[in-house]
């Protein structure tokens, strides 16, 4: 998107010096916007609309964005590479068998398959009918399989094949975990739209991190990127037992290869396997000869499958540990304490409610750290969990998220803990869940009392001391807060003049709105139906039909945002189509009428659709919109950026009330 944008406002000036005589100075020229009235020179300066009245400014913030330390050095991206792994902790062996994958795969942190491509050249859709992108649902969108794409096509039918950065994070899963980081350290223009596809096309590390300094003037986002990329390794094959019990650079190699990538000749003896398994032993025969010698003085401790000296590579013994929790935690207790030998606040329960560990919370003296690994016993609701956070201010807080084999729906308890996170600088998540998803038969057994909530004893219970332990490194020092960020999710506060990102507008509105748990009425645990059904009541929020769910309704965005920040506004009556809202809102509820000219925060209608504004600027020419659209998925409600010139005048209404800030 920003090289696209470069190449169109630098062939626009070249076309505009033609044109115009070169004795001529001319202006520039900017959309027309509705500027706060008696703020208009104080908003106006520079011809940008935004204003930021504290002078804070986006920082990328690296140390939240994967376990590990981020620290990589060198003149190549071989050495970039090495030391990058090994500082996280990897052996040779472990980092010459993931390199001899990766040199088969991409070449920067934003390289895709080339297939990827060449279907978006081809004009390739899916069977639905949708586009290829990096949102694409392996499950419900597969791959056309008309002969114009499937030759281009190589993953087959059951993948989308749309892999992203160095290890080619393909299921659709861990791409979206990858994007999910990608989208927190504030890089997702680097990967969305065409964007995505232009900074793709770059062949080797060296032109990339070249045209990153040449569009934003440093090499920072370069930098931040390759920090998203290295994190998300770390924390998936640092965990990946069966990986790490492998001893030699072609052992390593072979089983990501096999177990991991997903190719036409990466299984046990073929070819593609065998040339992974090669270029291992290369890459680790350059070691031996020395060729990273000046780059092995960053290498710090290793994650093995059997720690020596009983402690994680984060330092933590767990002295500074309370974990309150209920059978899971008992059954898991001797792969915790391993993990964690000195924890001896370790208190778990069998049957333990989540309310009754929050009394218990209140009775103890918690330590640095509270791993709360409760929930599989009844639901848990918003005022416990912040009885919970009150409780243990003082505390980094880790949530354990529930998993169920089918007999129970965790939707409800997940989606808080989730929203918790994001909302509390205190608050950690370990994701059992996710972590256990992708098999749960492996890791989480049935009962013959059919309880299907407990890990598996071995693998599964081991499975859940390294998510807890996994927690603990993220954020267990603080280390994954960090003071110099300003955290715009923070309350679900506007800013004063709107926001100047994307990532700032998702942070701190649509995220929690995306967090609500009830999407639908009636829909989740029969205990909390109708906690969620008040909850979207209380918004306005009406009870559609043929949409994904209540909330992925254009609507339901701007009577949530209307009803959380604009006052004296009574939605009772609810909204009419999207078309209709800002005429609605003029003619019933006092908003001013702004015609096609946006300002901050006025809900605009056009065509059959409504959202609020967010976030102008008019040197860009761009205007930040956060809407929901009935008919698009759960990942399109967010915050999306337009040319603020395509957003103005005619087939655009606008209107405008005030807002709390507060």
């Amino acid at each position: 998107m920003k090289v696209k944008n470069f190449l169109k406002s630098f062939f626009y000036y070249v076309f505009s010096i033609i044109f115009i005589a070169s004795s001529i100075i001319v202006a520039p020229t900017y959309a027309e916007v509705k500027l706060p009235t008696g703020r208009e020179d104080e908003f106006a300066e520079n011809n940008i609309v935004f204003y930021n009245p504290d002078g804070r400014t986006t920082k990328r913030c690296t140390s939240r964005i994967g376990s590990g330390d981020c620290n990589f050095i060198g003149d190549t991206y071989a050495k970039r590479m090495w030391s990058g792994l090994r500082n996280l902790g990897f052996t040779p062996e472990q980092v010459s068998g993931l390199m001899g994958n990766f040199y088969h795969e991409g070449g920067t942190p934003v390289r895709q398959e080339d297939s990827y491509n060449d279907a978006r050249d081809n004009n390739c859709k899916t069977k639905e009918g949708k586009t290829y992108t990096i949102w694409l649902d392996n499950v419900s969108d597969p791959p056309a399989t008309h002969d114009s794409c499937i030759s281009v096509y190589k993953a087959g039918n059951s993948v989308a094949g749309i892999g992203l950065g160095f290890a080619q994070w393909t299921s659709h899963d861990k791409r979206m975990g990858y994007i999910d980081r990608v989208e927190s350290a504030g890089l997702l223009d680097y990967f969305d739209g065409d964007a995505y596809k232009t900074w793709g096309r770059i062949g080797s590390d060296d032109e990339f991190r070249q045209k990153v300094i040449d569009e934003t003037g440093s090499d920072d986002d370069w930098s931040a990127l390759w920090c998203v990329a290295l994190g998300y390794i770390y924390d998936y094959f640092s965990t990946q037992s069966a990986f790490l019990s492998q001893t030699t650079p072609e052992d390593v190699a072979g089983w990501v290869s096999a177990e991991y990538e997903i190719c036409d000749t990466c299984d046990v003896g073929e070819s593609g396997w065998t040339s992974r398994r090669n270029t291992a032993r290369t890459i680790y025969d350059q070691y031996v000869a020395g060729d990273f010698d000046d780059v092995e003085s960053m290498v710090g401790t290793t994650p093995s499958s059997d720690s020596s000296d009983g402690t994680t590579t984060s330092g933590e013994t767990g002295s500074n540990i309370t974990l309150i929790g209920d059978s899971i935690s008992v059954g898991a207790q001797s792969d915790i304490q391993t993990i964690f030998p000195d924890l001896t606040d370790f208190d778990a329960q069998t049957g333990r409610r989540f309310d009754e560990g929050v009394t218990l919370a209140g009775t103890k003296g918690l330590k640095d750290v509270v791993i709360f690994a409760l929930g599989s016993n009844g639901g848990v609701n918003e005022d416990n969990l912040n009885d919970l956070l009150t409780k243990a201010s003082g505390s980094t807080v880790i949530l354990v998220t529930n998993y169920s084999r089918g007999n129970n729906d965790f939707t409800v308890n997940n989606a808080l803990f989730k929203s918790a996170a994001s909302n509390h600088s205190n608050v950690v998540l370990a994701d059992w869940a996710a972590a256990v998803s992708s098999d749960p038969e492996k890791y989480v057994r049935i009962d013959p009392d059919g309880v299907d909530v407990h890990p598996t004893v071995g693998e599964g219970t081991r499975k859940f001391a390294e998510v807890l332990e996994d927690a603990v490194k993220h954020g267990g020092s603080g280390s994954s807060h960090d003071p110099d960020c300003y955290d715009y999710s923070t309350g679900g506060k506007l800013v004063d003049g709107g926001f100047s990102t994307v990532e700032e507008a998702n942070n701190a509105i649509m995220k929690p709105y995306r967090d609500i748990p009830n999407r639908s009425y009636s829909a989740g645990y029969p205990t909390t139906r109708n906690e969620g059904d008040k909850l979207l009541a209380s918004f306005h929020i009406a009870n559609v039909t043929g949409c994904d769910s209540d909330l992925e309704n254009c609507p339901a965005f701007v009577a949530y945002f209307i009803t959380k920040y604009v006052p004296g506004v009574d939605l009772g009556g609810g909204l009419p189509n999207g078309g209709d809202v800002a005429n609605y809102l003029i003619n019933n509820h006092g908003f001013e009428d702004l015609g096609g000219t946006p300002a901050v925060y006025s809900i605009f209608s056009t065509g059959n659709h409504t959202g609020v504004v967010l976030g102008i600027n008019t040197e860009a020419d761009t205007i930040i919109i956060g809407e929901a659209g009935c008919g698009m998925p759960y990942s399109w409600t967010m915050a999306h950026q337009y040319k603020l010139s395509e957003r103005t005048g005619t087939g655009h209404k606008y209107a405008y009330r005030e807002v709390t800030l507060d």
